[in-house]
């Protein structure tokens, strides 16, 4: 039987192809079997594209005024594209309409290639679909409809690029490179930008914070003569602020009223958020000010919850409850992120009371509390050190099914435990620390590094000695049924008890319980890695270190600020002085212990955690005066300061490990440098005494070198280096 298909034939107007002018279809015989083909006149949507070897041609003539049946006999090669308007037609991927038909030997697949005769209205096609792919965030999609596009030889017009654009702006990710690329490959078409390109182009890098390829648009728009609407500035404040640049942001606002451009709510949210974004909270409360100063613009929901979450910051509740009542004189119905701010607003204001009375107002409001909203009732609860009520929390969440906890809500609730300054008043605070903790590994929840930090830090809030805390988990580990979600539990249990035997200082459980780990196939955590390698600084053996740190890269794992304060101060403790620069300089191409403020006048040593580092640092710093002075033949900045810090979390204020640590080295190598009087958090000596003393122990260094200590030239600052010299 001879399958028949209605659509309309497309070739390519020559004498080998198939004409559908006036209803005009030539037959080509390529092989025995046959379809039959019934177009729709006049050519609609549907298509079909015949492809193959080129046999004799034969008119056929049409039957009647409105559908002609026409045959031709392909071979089993040739192949049939198009899409068919009477069989069911699905969506794929790319939001288009297509349909595979297998009719004999026949496949019918959708095709966007066409002729020269049919380019206007497949573009249009193509078009349509970016469209609905940029309508559903598609941007992967789209990019791979336009290079089909390309491949076809269809001529992408500016709605082409305009729409990849948008597709681009709503994907997942916005990449900067690719946008670029996207704009050339536009420019080289002839084509040129419009307002809606720019508007697209600058809402993309407003969403990828890439504000200096938007400012650099801006100029190619004054350039090319187009005025800069309300829109494309919010575009250009939204990057300045996801750079973290809120200044920018409020010079772009100054500039877009100087230019004329009136602004609108809009504009002003995104110059709020940007502020926010960088807890400019001071700047949010200005800017809310400004709007309100406008007689035909009134605030909406953004805006009042943008204010009532700087007030909350900077400790101004009752003037955030003052802005939720504008809010609702003004019949804006508040939002769930609305009642969470203030929430939180009233809890670091103390006013735990009225934290609970927004929460009940919230759900007689009908407005669902989530994750976010229980967090924030537990997180007010805290700062007025309702530590018992925020258990409640968590149990009426888990118990009661109001709803799911996540990792932020056992790390809000562990932290408050570890805040607690009358812990180890409280009877029940460990037992109440450990159930939380049991809660934790019964949820589907994974731990982070803070999680596991908060417990120990609630552990020491409680003042538990280290070896009943191992004691207790040790039980657990042991009672932990496969009911309870035996694997996943033993792993959480042995990552957090590798951080209890760090602070223990119980090193060969330690070690044993990673073998065990090792055995059981457990992933160590990031925080085990980093307690192991504690260890190793507490026993000095850099050895060991540096097999820990090949397991923690093999497991892929990657290192933060704790890990390399470990290695460093490891191989400091261990006499290894150049290792440990070797591992500061590492660290600090990745962002880490970058100290010197003010072209090195400065040295901030107050956040380091070890003294070991501190010391790696404070050598650092001198070798790279000495190379300033010495050697670059540079001034030194007329006053130069070491900040150690107060010691504030000693027993003896103004004491500190680390502080103790540069006194000691500074007074070893005989350096100038002398703590004020009115400032024992610091040791400051002027430029010109510095330079001297480095003039005077370089020159001792050369003597002892040239005396045969070959080690001597090296001057590394060491405290244990000949005579107290460099």
């Amino acid at each position: 039987m001879t399958p028949t298909v209605r659509g309309v034939l497309a070739g390519d107007g020559t004498e080998n192809g198939a004409a559908t002018q006036n209803g005009v279809l030539e037959q080509q015989r390529l092989g025995s079997s046959s379809l039959k083909v019934e177009p729709v006149l006049p050519p609609s949507e549907t298509e079909i594209r015949l492809r193959g070897n080129t046999a004799k041609l034969e008119r056929i003539t049409r039957k009647d005024a409105s559908a002609v049946v026409y045959s031709f006999e392909p071979s089993s090669d040739t192949n049939v594209v198009g899409s068919c308007a009477d069989v069911p037609v699905e969506e794929n991927d790319e939001g288009l309409g297509t349909c595979d038909l297998v009719l004999g030997d026949v496949n019918l697949v959708e095709s966007l290639t066409s002729t020269d005769k049919l380019l206007p209205a497949r573009l249009a096609e193509y078009n349509q679909a970016l469209h609905k792919l940029a309508n559903a965030s598609d941007s992967d999609g789209a990019l791979a409809l336009f290079n089909r596009l390309r491949a076809s030889g269809v001529r992408p017009d500016v709605v082409t690029f305009n729409h990849l654009f948008r597709a681009c702006k709503k994907g997942l990710r916005v990449e900067v490179n690719l946008l670029e690329s996207i704009f050339r490959c536009m420019e080289s078409q002839g084509l040129k930008p419009d307002a809606t390109t720019f508007h697209e182009l600058l809402s993309c890098y407003g969403r990828g914070g890439a504000y200096q390829h938007a400012e650099r648009l801006f100029v190619r728009m004054h350039e090319t003569a187009f005025s800069p609407d309300v829109r494309m500035y919010s575009s250009l404040i939204t990057s300045y602020g996801r750079s973290r640049k809120p200044r920018k942001a409020l010079k772009a606002l100054t500039a877009m009223k100087e230019a004329g451009v009136k602004p609108d709510v809009t504009l002003f949210n995104s110059v709020m958020k940007a502020a926010a974004l960088n807890n400019k909270w001071n700047m949010v409360v200005r800017l809310y000010e400004e709007l309100q100063a406008y007689r035909d613009l009134k605030p909406d929901h953004v805006s009042y919850n943008a204010v009532i979450q700087a007030f909350g910051h900077l400790g101004m509740w009752k003037s955030a409850l003052a802005a939720y009542q504008d809010m609702k004189i003004q019949l804006l119905r508040p939002t769930e992120i609305t009642y969470n701010n203030l929430i939180i607003s009233a809890g670091r204001g103390q006013q735990w009371q009225i934290s609970a009375g927004l929460f009940g107002q919230m759900q007689r409001a009908g407005v669902k509390p989530s994750v976010v909203t229980y967090n924030s009732l537990i997180t007010a609860y805290a700062h007025s050190d309702e530590h018992s009520r925020c258990l409640r929390v968590l149990r009426k969440m888990q118990d009661g099914g109001a709803c799911e906890p996540n990792t932020v809500t056992f790390n809000a609730l562990l932290t408050s435990y570890s805040q607690d300054s009358q812990a180890s008043n409280r009877p029940d605070a460990y037992s109440d620390t450990v159930e939380v903790w049991k809660r934790l590994m019964q949820s589907s929840c994974t731990p982070n590094c803070l999680t596991y930090d908060a417990f120990v830090g609630a552990c020491e809030a409680v003042g538990q000695p280290w070896h009943n805390v191992a004691a207790s988990l040790e039980e657990m580990l042991d009672e932990w049924t496969a009911s309870d979600g035996e694997e996943r539990g033993r792993e959480i249990l042995c990552n957090l008890l590798l951080c209890v035997y760090e602070r223990g200082r119980m090193c060969d459980k330690a070690y044993n319980l990673y073998a065990h780990m090792e055995d059981k196939a457990y992933a160590p955590a990031l925080v085990t890695y980093n307690a192991l390698l504690g260890i190793c600084e507490f026993e000095r053996k850099w050895e060991r270190a540096l097999q820990i740190l090949d397991d923690m890269k093999a497991s892929g794992c990657e290192p933060d600020g704790i890990t390399y304060n470990a290695l460093i101060s490891t191989f400091e403790e261990c006499g290894q002085w150049e290792q440990a620069t070797d591992w500061l300089e590492v660290a600090q191409t990745r962002g880490l212990f970058k100290c010197t403020k003010t072209r090195g006048a400065e040295l901030d040593l107050h956040h380091v955690r070890s003294a070991g580092t501190a010391q790696t640092i404070l050598r650092w710093h001198l070798k790279t005066l000495r190379t300033t002075a010495l050697v670059d033949r540079q001034r030194l900045p007329s006053e130069l300061k070491l900040i150690t810090g107060w010691g504030k979390h000693s027993t003896v204020t103004g004491q500190s490990p680390v502080k103790d640590r540069v006194v000691q080295l500074l007074a070893a190598i005989k350096s100038p440098f002398e703590m004020p009087e009115d400032n024992i958090g610091c040791l400051v000596a002027s430029g010109e005494l510095v330079h001297q003393w480095l003039v005077k122990d370089e020159i001792m260094s050369l003597i002892r070198f040239l005396s045969g200590n070959g080690r001597e030239w090296r001057r590394n600052f060491a405290p244990k280096s000949q005579q107290g010299g460099l």
